[in-house]
């Protein structure tokens, strides 16, 4: 594991393009939230976690995966987040500005997978933003967020090999 981030035990295969431009982007000043969009099982969450691991270095107060799958209430994203980067709760503020404070300084990037159930949960990001100006988000989802800062790179599924025109199989070994 890497800083926060699961690790993977395969390379990533057929996404150059989307990967080079993830990676082209994220760095950017002006991209805050970056959201990788497209059908299910088209390896979102596999681009988002190659692409974490890769620009680590770029976040010295850390990378973090959070798995919002789990998590259907809009209501609990705040809490989700603040969980899985070991942010206590306290009872007396709400969860999204007890988050806000914590990370307010800190340079860190927060991958967001399956953001999908939660889209109506969408502005509390932008809150976070605003109030986090060091943080950025890489975003997984079926649908955009459709968020002022959001930058979209659409993941659509792989193509299929042309059949009719396989290598033999002394090359495919």
């Amino acid at each position: 594991m890497l800083a926060g981030l699961p690790a993977q035990p395969d390379p990533l295969i057929g996404r150059d393009g989307e990967l080079e431009l993830t990676l082209d982007l994220l760095p950017r000043p002006e991209v805050r939230l970056l959201t990788l969009v497209g059908p299910a099982g088209t390896g979102k969450t596999r681009l988002g976690l190659e692409v974490a691991a890769r620009l680590a270095g770029d976040f010295p107060d850390g990378s973090h995966f959070i798995d919002l799958a789990p998590v259907t209430d809009p209501t609990l994203l705040a809490g989700a987040i603040a969980q899985a980067i070991d942010i206590r709760e306290e009872r007396t503020r709400p969860q999204l500005d007890v988050l806000a404070d914590q990370l307010a300084d800190r340079r860190v990037l927060l991958v967001l997978d399956n953001f999908e159930q939660l889209l109506s949960a969408a502005p509390q990001l932008s809150k976070l933003l605003q109030q986090c100006p060091a943080v950025k988000l890489l975003v997984t989802s079926r649908s955009p967020l459709r968020l002022r800062w959001e930058h979209v790179v659409p993941v659509p599924p792989l193509a299929v090999p042309d059949l009719t025109s396989l290598p033999d199989r002394e090359a495919l070994a």
